[in-house]
């Protein structure tokens, strides 16, 4: 699995370097059709995203999720938003002809936009909903903190609690 996960981000990277306009639906969508043809054989959940600026300083993002966790958008008032929008994971004959949608948020100003996989918040036997909830939890707490320690605290913090969780699923 690590093999082909390594193969797999300089090709997401290959392809949004290919189609430098088009929307990130149409870049998953590229991926996962050269994924297919050349049986690669990768399958499992992304968010592809850009960041846009306009002429005024404001950013937006447009994205599109293949069953990934929610990206977390932190508001400059301690409120968050679990951007939700997602399509079915990449790799699978089931959802090869899946529709690739993409979603769109402008980004207030002093705004953070939080990205981490699900290895942040799901273990074995635990429940991943509750593992967003605590993550969720921990960043409005926490949100008026530099980015670097946003990262260090939610890692170390979510790290121990699921090293608890891992103790007591018998």
């Amino acid at each position: 699995a690590a093999t082909i996960m390594g193969q797999v981000r300089p090709m997401l990277r290959q392809t949004a370097w290919d189609h430098p306009h088009d929307p990130p639906s149409a870049i998953l969508r590229a991926f996962e059709s050269a994924n297919r043809g050349l049986r690669i054989g990768a399958a499992g959940t992304a968010v592809v995203a850009r960041l846009t600026e306009s002429e005024h300083r404001d950013w937006t993002m447009t994205w599109t999720n293949a069953g990934h966790p929610a990206p977390i958008l932190l508001l400059p008032d301690g409120r968050l938003e679990l951007l939700l929008d997602h399509d079915a994971l990449f790799g699978f004959s089931l959802t090869a002809s899946t529709t690739r949608r993409d979603h769109r948020r402008d980004l207030p100003p002093g705004s953070t936009l939080f990205l981490y996989t699900d290895g942040l918040i799901e273990r074995r036997g635990s429940d991943i909903d509750a593992g967003t909830e605590a993550l969720a939890r921990l960043l409005r707490r926490i949100h008026d903190r530099p980015v670097h320690e946003l990262v260090n605290v939610a890692v170390d913090t979510l790290a121990a609690l699921h090293s608890y969780w891992w103790r007591r699923v018998p």
